[in-house]
């Protein structure tokens, strides 16, 4: 909102619940500036179409991988990358309720271009490069030290967090009307061979570690 920019949903696939490749294509326009897949379930969107996509009209993709934190995703050469390190952003959210969650508010911004790092940095320290001195239009939004601490402590136990944890959401559809789930179902069973759901965790850390 800050860049004047306008959000353009786009609704999921009904086989694996990401974002459709169908409808980015019919919602792209010469305005489009970007793609935003969101992760979600501990799988990957299509990350192999959309990348293709943004290479042919020059879009930035941008990854909000909260909800799929360290899933890996399967191209068809068979490299394989974690969620949120594929498009030139990824980001993350630390609020409790995410994979990895702190105490308050916090995430995260990953990128392999060191030009997007520098600009980041910046962006997110009131727009400035050199103390007191402003490049940019920017906003407070750095992670304090607390919030940093419990999420050092955290991380250490989020693999072993996820493992543990990722057998519930099949057992939770045993609970519910088989009308409530068949779409879930559905989904899990027809999901493409380039998805590699390893991580499931909806639930926060605090008192698992």
């Amino acid at each position: 909102m800050l860049l004047g920019l306008k959000p353009v949903l786009v609704d999921v696939d009904p086989n694996t619940f990401q974002i459709s490749i169908d409808g980015i294509k019919k919602a792209l326009t010469h305005r489009t500036k970007a793609i935003i897949p969101v992760h979600l379930f501990g799988q990957c969107a299509d990350m192999e179409n959309i990348i293709q996509i943004a290479k042919e009209r020059n879009l930035s993709v941008i990854e909000d991988s909260a909800q799929a934190l360290g899933a890996k995703y399967q191209f068809l050469d068979s490299r394989q990358s974690f969620a949120g390190t594929m498009g030139d952003f990824g980001t993350t959210s630390f609020f409790p309720s995410k994979n990895l969650g702190c105490f308050g508010d916090g995430g995260a911004i990953c990128t392999n271009r060191d030009d997007l790092a520098q600009m980041a940095r910046s962006l997110i320290n009131h727009g400035m490069k050199v103390r007191y001195y402003y490049d940019n239009v920017g906003v407070n939004s750095r992670l304090d030290t607390i919030q940093a601490a419990i999420l050092n402590v955290k991380l250490k136990s989020l693999d072993n967090i996820t493992c543990h944890v990722k057998p519930q959401p099949v057992f939770m559809t045993w609970l519910l009307p088989p009308a409530t789930v068949s779409g879930f179902q559905a989904g899990i069973q027809n999901q493409p061979i380039s998805f590699i759901n390893i991580r499931w965790l909806q639930m926060d850390l605090t008192g698992m570690i």
